[in-house]
């Protein structure tokens, strides 16, 4: 008998401690718990000289401004005097000026400027489109 009575209060203590860890798990605002364990991992990490990556990243941080740059960069060709279109298409694909060789080959060919094309210095920028590109190469404005 006394044994039985051992073994209920044990099982009502059981019983008791499960419903109240489940009443407090129902009724505790969970999320404010994690954040402030966020806050308290955050905070011991640079104690040990840990770096959070939003310290030295923020949302405004784009590669905008590279672009950019490169788009206002400067290009200087030069076409050697007698360079046929084709070694004109290969000079401003390797400048990175054209995406197709066969592309400004069309242009040439379409605008029949295969005799146009005049050599020396030109300046360009990455942002100039491959009509302008042909049009500034045809008329020699340097």
């Amino acid at each position: 008998m006394k044994s039985r009575l051992s073994l209920g209060i044990l099982l009502g203590i059981g019983i008791g401690i499960i419903i109240s860890s489940t009443f407090f798990i129902a009724t505790t605002d969970n999320n404010k718990n994690l954040k402030s364990n966020s806050e308290f991992i955050k905070n011991e990490a640079k104690k040990l000289g840990m770096i959070d990556p939003e310290d030295l990243f923020s949302v405004e941080d784009t590669k905008e401004p590279e672009i950019q740059k490169e788009e206002n960069k400067r290009i200087i060709i030069d076409i050697p005097k007698g360079s046929s279109s084709e070694e004109i298409a290969i000079i401003l694909k390797q400048n990175g000026l054209i995406n197709s060789e066969e592309e400004f080959l069309d242009i040439v060919t379409t605008n029949e400027g295969a005799n146009k094309l005049k050599w020396g210095s030109y300046e360009f920028t990455p942002k100039d489109n491959i009509e302008d590109i042909f049009e500034t190469i045809i008329s020699g404005s340097q």
